[in-house]
């Protein structure tokens, strides 16, 4: 699974989504629509459905990626998750989608992703001696 968030991180999260984003992640409706979801296909797993669709919210898990987690992490056949992410993008995404365009994009060009995350400390990619020069 992922790491978990502390409240103080994910309500500095929260307050960074575009309105209509922040809208959705606290709607009523999306909570409806997963429940619809997890209905339609006999499933157990509405609270982690809910995180996951929660993640994808907060521009820590992109769209995209969705219906490969719901496989790997819940443990539905591929035939299903397939559905399901199909599900989920129309109903709850799509309406929203130019946001959520808006926040991957400030996510993936801004320099936080290349921030070190508590790794190597110090390393430097342009030292790595396993790269090879540029000609």
């Amino acid at each position: 699974m992922y790491r978990k968030y502390t409240s103080e991180e994910l309500k500095k999260l929260v307050q960074s989504l575009p309105k209509n984003v922040k809208d959705a992640f606290f709607s009523e409706e999306t909570g409806n629509n997963i429940t619809k979801i997890c209905n339609r296909y006999n499933l157990d797993n509405f609270s982690e459905i809910l995180n996951l669709v929660g993640q994808v919210l907060l521009g820590l898990l992109p769209p995209e990626e969705l219906e490969k987690v719901i496989i790997r992490d819940l443990e539905i056949d591929v035939e299903t998750s397939k559905k399901i992410s199909k599900e989920i993008v129309r109903f709850i995404f799509f309406p929203i989608k130019e946001d959520l365009l808006t926040l991957y994009e400030m996510k993936f060009s801004s320099s936080e992703v290349f921030e070190d995350s508590g790794g190597d400390q110090g390393v430097d990619i342009r030292k790595d001696r396993y790269r090879e020069p540029i000609k």
